[in-house]
């Protein structure tokens, strides 16, 4: 995807909070219709032979010494090489391939390869078409996942059943090598759709109602680090269940600050759901209802899962303790310092983080915008320390929300 400024200038402005309604906006996603197949035709025989010499280097396929790897690169290059030369009649041997397979990973290859042969304006629809049609997405889930955040910076809803593929995902994460860090599936929710901006919520509203309670939970989960205020009553429904989805809407409220429904939430601690439970014990830890605490020792005392009893234990202890807020022991800002330090942050995306617990008392509603492009720009830093700052601005607005509650 060519992603330009006037995208990216798009995105932060994308990012500002509304005064919410009194009834949620709901938009449908588009249609995905099949592409047009004769998009390109005159198909030359023996590039459909060099489309699936193509095809046969896959990640998954073992070579048994660098010698061999390095040899099949360059026999991947000049294949390659062939089709470039080509473009318009090498995407026309693509497509009978491309129609008829059920493999994901080939799908995914050539549709990157017609993106990059014949611009993305006519590689559009197959993108959308591929993408609804993915099966396997644990095994793709980097692909699916880059693939789906340069869509969503284009911000454009005829690429939404796009970028809602990464909906679809159970408990997949982004491994950053260089670091030995993991970004989280719901973290991934907001690297991805915060690209588009608060302009996808009303997308992901009837997605809460969805038959997949995996884009229920995912839902939930973008929807809560948007701080939709207005899907309470819809989050408050999903707990219910007490499925996979109503882990998601758990961490929702937990986000919002929705202490009114602290016993519902207690009552997700009796999942069978592992993931499910955490997230319960996570809302509660959020919450800070000192209410959940009998709830969350019951459950503990018969949790056998050693990330979900770690998470209960926590959130006991929070709540059985002296509960501090974020900036409790730091220094307030006058306007001015303030001002000046979310302009110098925010160009700094927002890895400046050690006077976070000073913006957090000093900052007020009118300052949220600003918060959460800080925070968004902290997406962009693929590592450890971008996560780390993405961690401590969700934090930071969330303190500033409850002050101005």
């Amino acid at each position: 995807m060519v992603i330009v400024l006037t995208a990216w200038l798009s995105v932060l402005n994308g990012l500002s909070f509304q005064a919410e309604p009194s009834t949620p906006e709901e938009k449908v996603l588009p249609t995905v219709a099949e592409p047009d197949w004769k998009t390109w035709e005159d198909t030359d025989p023996k590039l459909v032979e060099t489309w699936k010499h193509i095809m046969s280097f896959r990640p998954d396929r073992k070579y048994k010494d660098d010698t061999e790897l390095q040899q099949a690169k360059m026999a991947f290059d000049v294949a390659y090489k062939k089709l470039q030369d080509t473009p318009v009649a090498a995407c026309a041997a693509a497509v009978p391939l491309f129609r008829t397979t059920e493999d994901d990973f080939v799908r995914l290859s050539i549709v990157q390869h017609l993106e990059e042969l014949a611009g993305e304006k006519a590689a559009a629809p197959f993108i959308v078409w591929t993408f609804s049609k993915v099966k396997d997405l644990g095994s793709h889930f980097q692909y699916v996942y880059e693939w789906t955040r340069l869509c969503a910076l284009e911000q454009n809803p005829t690429l939404l059943p796009a970028v809602f593929a990464i909906l679809r995902t159970h408990d997949q994460s982004i491994f950053l090598r260089a670091h030995s860090w993991h970004i989280r599936t719901h973290e991934c929710m907001y690297y991805v759709l915060g690209g588009y901006g608060r302009g996808v919520i009303p997308y992901l509203r009837p997605m809460l109602r969805h038959e997949d309670p995996y884009v229920r939970r995912n839902a939930a989960f973008a929807l809560g680090l948007f701080f939709d205020d207005s899907s309470e009553k819809a989050l408050a429904k999903m707990l219910e269940a007490k499925d996979v989805g109503s882990g998601g809407a758990a961490f929702a409220l937990g986000e919002l600050h929705r202490t009114k429904h602290v016993r519902a939430i207690a009552q997700v601690l009796k999942s069978a759901d592992a993931p499910t439970r955490f997230w319960a014990a996570y809302a509660l830890y959020e919450l800070g209802d000192k209410e959940a605490v009998p709830f969350l020792k019951a459950a503990a005392d018969n949790e056998k899962d050693e990330d979900t009893l770690k998470e209960m234990k926590a959130a006991i202890e929070r709540l059985s303790g002296d509960m501090k807020p974020l900036g409790s022991d730091a220094k307030k800002l006058d306007a001015a310092n303030l001002g000046d330090l979310l302009t110098r942050i925010e160009k700094d995306n927002g890895l400046s983080t050690e006077d976070a617990g000073s913006i957090a008392i000093s900052a007020g509603k009118e300052h949220l915008n600003a918060l959460e492009r800080i925070r968004y720009r902290s997406t962009q830093v693929p590592s450890d320390r971008g996560n780390k700052s993405f961690h401590i601005w969700c934090n930071v607005i969330k303190e500033v929300r409850r002050r101005s509650e």
